[in-house]
């Protein structure tokens, strides 16, 4: 059994620089994790889990205006709520090429919380806009998380579903004029602020599977787009020599998610800045790689 914390933990997957860069809010959270030693077994535990799950796409959309209405959303007693449910089931994590049994409940959460805060500390600085919109934000547990973190800046949200919108509102995280709908399957849904801003993604793009292009070409084209943020599920970055990785790629590739992404940027004629995998996931997959890129 191992008792430690959040930087304590994620001392082998970021430097000394980027682990001060982590509020100690975070870093400080107490994690209780059991190392799997079984990982043969532990990936025909993956498998089996991985059989009849639904398939990413435009399909999906009545599931999600269900999920965020309320079924799809966890509310803890405590600080862990307005989260998305899968959280709240996710048993184990996976961080520095092992996987690891999650006794106290939440790891997931705290370890992603940890990653965005890495990566927008490193990288915002260097946009020229004091805007972040995060595209598919679903609770707004993320732009919460995040307004707190960087109050300089001002933060809009969009998602493909109308519940998420009142959610959010509801809630009191963002105005209804800093909210509006965007699906990634409907160009003339693409809109943005009127003003300089860095798009923001998370777990959301993995729903267009490799059909994310023509937002993608929307967020280039747009004058008012400095860059953007993505940690998504991007198969091609895992390191196929690990076990653990291999099943990763295949249950992304079962479920459909985000197909090529990180490749297909590099031909867009923008700089790409990042490009990688921190080995960070959950049970049934490493699920947050990171690409970050700006306009030329």
């Amino acid at each position: 059994m191992i008792e430690t914390t959040v930087r304590e933990f994620l001392s082998k997957t970021f430097s000394e620089s980027q682990l001060r860069l982590i509020p100690d809010v975070i870093a400080t959270k107490r994690l209780i994790l059991q190392p799997v030693a079984d990982i043969e077994n532990f990936i025909e535990q993956c498998i089996n889990e991985s059989k009849n799950l639904k398939v990413a796409g435009e399909h999906r959309l009545a599931d999600w205006e269900d999920g965020w209405a309320g079924a799809g959303i966890f509310d803890g007693p405590g600080e862990y709520r307005n989260l998305p449910f899968y959280f709240r089931n996710n048993t184990h994590i996976r961080a520095h090429g092992a996987v690891y049994e999650d006794r106290r409940g939440f790891a997931e959460v705290d370890i992603l919380r940890a990653l965005q805060s890495v990566v927008f500390a490193t990288f915002i600085d260097h946009f020229a806009a004091s805007t972040i919109v995060e595209y598919g934000c679903g609770t707004g547990s993320n732009i919460e998380f995040l307004m707190k973190v960087f109050p300089g800046y001002v933060f809009f949200g969009a998602d493909w579903t109308s519940s998420s919108i009142r959610n959010v509102a509801r809630r009191g995280i963002l105005s209804n004029e800093r909210l509006f709908i965007v699906n990634y399957f409907d160009r003339t849904s693409f809109q943005s602020p009127p003003r300089s801003f860095i798009a923001f993604t998370n777990a959301s793009l993995e729903q267009t599977g490799a059909h994310f292009e023509p937002f993608l070409d929307y967020l280039i084209s747009n004058e008012l787009c400095v860059g953007g943020i993505h940690i998504e599920p991007m198969r091609e970055l895992l390191n196929l020599s690990n076990p653990l990785n291999v099943q990763s790629y295949k249950y992304a590739e079962l479920r459909g998610y985000l197909t090529d992404f990180s490749n297909v940027i590099k031909t867009k004629g923008v700089d790409v800045q990042l490009s990688h995998d921190f080995g960070i996931g959950s049970k049934l997959m490493s699920g947050y790689q990171v690409v970050v890129w700006s306009k030329r």
